[in-house]
């Protein structure tokens, strides 16, 4: 392990109350931990409770199903779905990239949170969740946006050779 400040090799010092090792730098006396993996981003819950939260998320289990089951708070249940979500989405970002296709079929599924658009309040937004299908090589491009015309545009452009 190598100082931060110094950029010289390091002694060990002991271990934190987690029992992760610590390190000491001879010249500049500074004591440090080696970077760890942080798969959920600085939530406090156990990942075997993150999995079972995320697999019962995906049997089709209410929020408050869930709750009740794993003793685990609704705000940290739909965080927890908020961050698989982004990292999913960064992940097919990053993965499915020059697919070549000979035929695309677009679908468009509309809905709505609480009210319809006439009467909604300003923070609450109807969303449109559009999926594009190619062939021979079966490839799912799904996109959550809201309902209008310049997204649907953005994600045709994004389908488009």
């Amino acid at each position: 392990m190598t100082c931060h400040n110094c950029r010289i090799e390091c002694k060990r010092k002991g271990r934190d109350r987690k029992g992760n090792q610590r390190y000491q730098c001879h010249q500049c006396r500074k004591t440090f931990q080696e970077p760890r993996e942080k798969p959920l981003e600085g939530m406090y819950t156990p990942l075997n409770k993150a999995e079972q939260i995320l697999k019962l998320l995906v049997e089709g289990a209410s929020i408050s199903t869930i709750e009740r089951v794993t003793d685990v708070h609704h705000t940290t249940i739909l965080k927890l779905l908020v961050l698989v979500g982004e990292k999913c989405n960064r992940l097919m970002g990053r993965l499915i990239v020059n697919v070549p296709v000979k035929d695309v079929q677009c679908d468009e599924i509309w809905g709505f949170c609480q009210k319809k658009e006439a009467n909604k309040w300003p923070f609450r937004a109807s969303f449109v969740l559009w999926r594009s299908f190619s062939a021979p090589p079966a490839v799912i491009v799904p996109r959550i946006a809201l309902r209008h015309w310049y997204a649907q545009a953005s994600f045709l452009k994004l389908c488009s050779p």
